[in-house]
């Protein structure tokens, strides 16, 4: 047993010193980066307005005249600081999804995609979603329609 122990000793003593620079590198790293600033480990909470409401429906929805109201949306958010710094509307995604939905007006929950370690500390909205089938013919054959996602400003009604 002390055998083991005591076979190698300069290459336990010169891996035990090599990992000590790079923890002490690394740390050094990480402090300059303000990971380890008790700061930055403290929670902000910040609204984020004027997100637009995207739009996701199927091929068979995209013959017809959509409308969601309101276009626009406000968000209350909590992240750590380091990560408030740099988060705005476009790093959030809210749509609606019209998947299934006939002819007719629905109030309907908004989705949202927020960034990895950021939390949604507001009510999520409902919105008004009006669908109106649209007096145009079948799309042409041959052409590939796939799902599709349109933001609620983009989207024109089809006449």
């Amino acid at each position: 047993m002390i055998r083991g122990v005591r076979r190698d000793v300069k290459y336990k003593i010169f891996s035990l010193i090599l990992a000590l620079i790079i923890w002490v590198y690394i740390r050094g790293e990480m402090k300059q980066a303000g990971f380890l600033d008790q700061r930055n480990k403290a929670e902000e909470q910040l609204t984020l307005s004027d997100i637009p409401i995207h739009i996701l429906s199927l091929p068979s929805l995209d013959m017809r005249s959509i409308s969601v109201s309101p276009t626009l949306m406000s968000l209350k958010v909590s992240a750590p600081a380091l990560l408030t710094k740099s988060l705005s509307a476009k790093n959030v995604t809210a749509y609606v999804k019209l998947i299934g939905l006939m002819d007719g007006k629905y109030e309907t929950l908004v989705h949202v995609d927020v960034p990895p370690g950021v939390r949604v500390i507001s009510e999520i909205d409902r919105v008004q979603v009006t669908v109106r089938s649209s007096d145009i013919q079948t799309p042409l054959s041959g052409l590939n329609y796939s799902e599709s996602i349109y933001t609620s400003t983009e989207k024109e009604e089809i006449k």
